[in-house]
C-alpha cells in the first residue's frame, strides 16, 4: 500500500507478468474509476519499486464497493527476458500513486519470420535457376538464435541465406523461425523464374542436302 501524499492513493500490485501482457490488482477507494500506468525498465530500482522509464501500455478499471480490482491488461510493446516492470494507479481526481514493486518479466515471445523480397530472376537451365533466398531480416523480441527454416519447390533448406534451384514459373516459399522454444509464424516469398531470352536459329551447313534450296541462312526442303 501508499503511504504517500496524492490522498495516499494505492499502488497496483503486479502478480505477473508474461511477454506481453500483465496481471494484478488494486486495492483503494470504492467504486471508483482508476487509470492504471504500466513502465518498463532495464532493471528494477534498488528501493524495489519503479522506476518509470518506457511507457507500454495502460488500462481503465473501475473498484468493487469493496475497493478491490482484479486486473489483466495487453501490454502495447511487447517485453523481452531481463527487463522489468512497473505501474502506478491514478484516481479520476488525477492523484497517482507512487510506483509498484517491479516485476521481472517471463515467459517467452514467438520470434518473427522474414523471408524477405520478392525477386525475379532469369532461366539459367531446363531446371530454372539458382537463387539466393533471404531471411536476414526475422527478429526475435528476445534476442534468442534463430533457427530457419524454409520449404518449397525445392524441398527443405535452412540457414538465413541458402542457395536453392527454383523451377521455372512462379514460386511459393515458405520461411519459419525457431527461437528455441516455438516457432514462428510462417512467412512467404514468391520466386519468378523466367526465360526473357530469344531462341538464336542457325545453320551452318554450306549445300543443301539433295532436293533442298538454299535461301539465305535458310533450307527449305519439299517433301519427300
Amino acid at each position: 500500500m501508499d503511504i504517500g501524499a496524492n490522498t495516499i492513493q494505492n499502488f497496483p500490485v503486479l502478480t505477473s507478468v508474461v511477454s506481453g501482457s500483465v496481471t494484478g490488482t488494486l486495492s483503494s477507494t470504492s467504486n471508483m474509476v482508476f487509470i492504471l500506468q504500466f513502465f518498463a525498465n532495464t532493471a528494477c530500482d534498488t528501493s524495489g519499486y519503479g522506476e518509470g522509464k518506457n511507457l507500454v501500455g495502460s488500462t481503465t478499471v473501475t473498484t468493487d464497493s469493496n475497493g478491490e480490482c482484479n486486473f489483466t491488461a495487453t501490454l502495447s510493446v511487447p517485453m523481452a527476458h531481463g527487463q522489468s516492470l512497473t505501474a502506478t494507479a491514478t484516481d479520476s481526481s488525477g492523484n497517482t500513486s507512487e510506483f509498484s514493486l517491479c516485476l521481472d518479466i517471463t515467459g517467452n515471445i514467438k520470434p518473427v519470420a522474414d523471408a524477405g523480397p520478392d525477386q525475379t530472376v532469369e532461366q539459367t537451365s531446363v531446371s530454372g535457376a539458382e537463387v539466393t533466398l533471404d531471411g536476414t531480416g526475422s527478429s526475435d523480441p528476445d534476442n534468442d538464435t534463430l533457427t530457419y527454416t524454409w520449404t518449397g519447390p525445392f524441398g527443405t533448406a535452412t540457414g538465413p541465406t541458402p542457395a536453392v534451384t527454383m523451377p521455372p514459373g512462379i514460386n511459393t516459399v515458405y520461411l519459419v523461425v525457431n527461437d528455441g522454444t516455438v516457432d514462428s509464424a510462417p512467412d512467404t516469398v514468391t520466386i519468378t523464374v523466367q526465360d526473357t531470352t530469344a531462341p538464336v536459329v542457325s545453320n551452318t551447313a554450306t549445300n543443301p542436302k539433295p532436293g533442298c534450296r538454299k535461301y539465305g541462312v535458310y533450307h527449305y526442303c519439299a517433301d519427300r
